[in-house]
């Protein structure tokens, strides 16, 4: 069960020019799903240390690059994710979900390092998942 969300606090004028903005920037993102010429493709997923798996967002593009990095933390049970990817992106969640099946694990707190929509869009989807 997740216990914690934790949320940077952003005064109230700039989260009012933020929504506007990141629903103005997700759809630009989702306008163009290809990797930009010249990156090297990731894997969808990747152990990059023996306490950090990272998971891509499945979402290239120009300013999400290969797809924006997501990252499962910790050992054991319980873990931290780190950033929560886009809204409805049905492969990110899928793969995310097998992540935690494989390592019999679930997400005990989601961290927010920044406001957009790339890193902030898909709280609500792993939520729902989570309360099932």
């Amino acid at each position: 069960m997740l216990t914690r969300l934790i949320l940077f606090q952003l005064p109230r004028d700039l989260l009012s020019f933020g929504a506007v903005g990141c629903a103005m920037f997700t759809r630009k993102l989702q306008s163009n799903r290809k990797i930009p010429s010249g990156l090297t493709p990731l894997e969808d997923v990747s152990q990059l240390s023996p306490l950090v798996l990272r998971i891509l967002g499945q979402n290239p593009g120009a300013f999400t690059l290969q797809g924006t990095n997501t990252y499962l933390v910790g050992k054991g049970a319980k873990k931290i994710l780190i950033d929560a990817g886009e809204p409805n992106v049905g492969q990110y969640l899928n793969n995310l979900i097998d992540s935690l099946s494989k390592s019999s694990s679930t997400i005990e707190a989601i961290v927010v390092t920044h406001w957009h929509a790339d890193h902030t869009g898909g709280i609500g989807q792993i939520l729902r998942y989570l309360k099932k």
